[in-house]
């Protein structure tokens, strides 16, 4: 564990605990996305690496353009129409992919009903990012091993940094949930969650200064210490951040005040 990961309340107290101020909500839509976990596209790709099913180039496609869809269409929309999706995109070949414009790609999904407003900028983001997918393939012997042979922060990083390989016009958070979409066990970068975090709430790191490497540091060890998914511990942390620990917190409803620095202060 980290020097500077200090834990005043364990994880196996923290996730109940949290759960519990959601449901002090009395809010159907907080329990559903709450509840929804299994039922993500990423979650079902953790399940395949955890049963060391092997994640083709095909794999990594996919994860590619559902992670553009998923963030402007949501998951829901995305689970429905996955069998239309799937067969717009030629199944996710990438060779038959190049063989079009993108502009058909567009089209066809704005017949689907799938419009967002960066749904043609995003799709013009496709094949200049699977020509570096490519290369990356055949420079790393297989882009699926250059993810498992690094920690996943290294990774994202040197894909978004990288002068040889990055992505073109991808955010962090983006590659993050790209590389969710391939099984990668990793928390999203979340501004609130850095601010649960530090000692100015739950005090689970000592330094005001926490980012995507000390946020990913907090929740493997709580992973570890529960056997819980990172994923999951930050899809609980998510949606309590969203709902209960914003900016101007809902103390009242939290389980963890006793263990929080917040209310301490003086109004």
């Amino acid at each position: 564990m980290n020097d500077m990961i200090t834990i005043p309340v364990s994880g196996t107290e923290m996730i109940p605990l949290m759960k519990e101020s959601l449901s002090n909500l009395k809010s159907f839509e907080v329990n559903f996305e709450l509840n929804s976990y299994e039922k993500q596209f990423y979650v079902l790709q953790h399940k395949r690496r955890l049963a060391k099913e092997a994640f083709t180039f095909t794999d990594h496609v996919r994860a590619f353009i559902l992670t553009l869809l998923i963030e402007g269409a949501g998951w829901e929309y995305v689970e429905g129409n996955l069998e239309r999706i799937e067969e717009c995109f030629k199944h996710f070949n990438a060779e038959s992919i190049f063989a079009r414009p993108m502009e058909n790609f567009s089209c066809t999904l704005v017949s689907y009903e799938c419009a967002y407003p960066n749904l043609y900028q995003e799709m013009e983001l496709v094949k200049p990012n699977l020509m570096m997918m490519m290369e990356l393939d055949k420079a790393g012997g297989s882009i699926d091993r250059y993810f498992t042979s690094k920690l996943p922060e290294r990774a994202a990083f040197e894909l978004l940094y990288n002068k040889q390989f990055h992505f073109v016009g991808l955010r962090y958070d983006q590659i993050c949930a790209y590389m969710k979409n391939v099984g990668i066990d990793m928390p999203n970068p979340d501004p609130l969650t850095y601010a649960l975090f530090s000692p100015n709430r739950l005090g689970l790191w000592d330094d005001d200064t926490i980012d995507q490497n000390e946020s990913m540091a907090i929740t493997r060890h709580l992973a570890e210490e529960t056997g819980f998914a990172m994923s999951y511990i930050d899809h609980v942390t998510g949606i309590f951040c969203h709902s209960i620990c914003m900016k101007s917190p809902k103390c009242g409803l939290c389980e963890l005040r006793s263990y929080c620095a917040y209310e301490a202060k003086p109004d």
